[in-house]
């Protein structure tokens, strides 16, 4: 097992279901962000580099069937390992159905393989890492955008909590990122895979950021309780 987080810490992701979940399912995050399981962190690994691959590619849909092939052909030597794999061939081939509609016109692919840096709000390390930066030239200007990949099939973003996680993309392209362009919310994606839906950033996010800073006031006050 992981060591305890002794600081507060959370996933873009899982801080996007928080900020729409009933308040048993909130300690739940609140809980399994503070002591992470490693069974958990291993999970989908093979799914994230596929759909890293797809995209860098430009857009080879041979890349995924032959992840999947690869997939099949693993022998798992334990009940977690066979479950991984099922559920990872499950996420490529729903992945496979919404691949097509991640093409955007005139956008450079790559993913994002710098050290990334969390944000801090509130007492609380959010940690963003997106998989995918995409960077358009639009009358000699530089735009800069991300994908965010969510793969759970437990817990399915709402159309909210996609939001959400936009928001904090925004504010993290904004801080960390500037240097490669101006945030464009038309090339930044949240991508529930499982779902099979893609979710455009907001244009505003105020709101949100507002709603975002009062969910990490309550994690930093309650996490030593967990």
């Amino acid at each position: 097992m992981p060591d305890e987080r002794v600081n507060p810490r959370i996933s873009v992701n899982k801080l996007g279901e928080y900020l729409c979940a009933s308040p048993a399912r909130r300690r739940t995050i609140i809980r399994d962000q503070k002591h992470p399981s490693d069974f958990v962190v291993a999970r989908y690994n093979h799914v994230y580099d596929a759909i890293v691959d797809y995209l860098c590619s430009g857009n080879d849909m041979a890349r995924i069937f032959q992840a999947i092939d690869t997939l099949r052909a693993i022998v798992p030597d334990t009940d977690f390992k066979e479950q991984d794999k099922l559920l990872s061939i499950n996420a490529l081939e729903s992945f496979s159905r919404i691949a097509n509609n991640l093409t955007i016109e005139g956008a450079n692919y790559s993913s994002f393989d710098r050290k990334p840096p969390r944000l801090h709000i509130n007492g609380v390390d959010i940690s963003v890492r997106p998989e995918i930066q995409l960077i358009r030239s639009i009358r000699n200007n530089s735009k800069v955008g991300f994908f965010k990949l969510y793969i759970g099939k437990t817990h399915r973003l709402t159309q909210e909590a996609a939001a959400y996680i936009g928001a904090l993309i925004r504010m993290y392209t904004e801080a960390f990122i500037a240097e490669l362009g101006d945030y464009d919310p038309h090339i930044c994606k949240v991508v529930d895979v499982f779902s099979e839906k893609i979710y455009p950033a907001p244009a505003s996010y105020v709101r949100r950021m507002n709603d975002i800073e009062a969910a990490c006031d309550e994690i930093s006050r309650t996490w030593n309780y967990y």
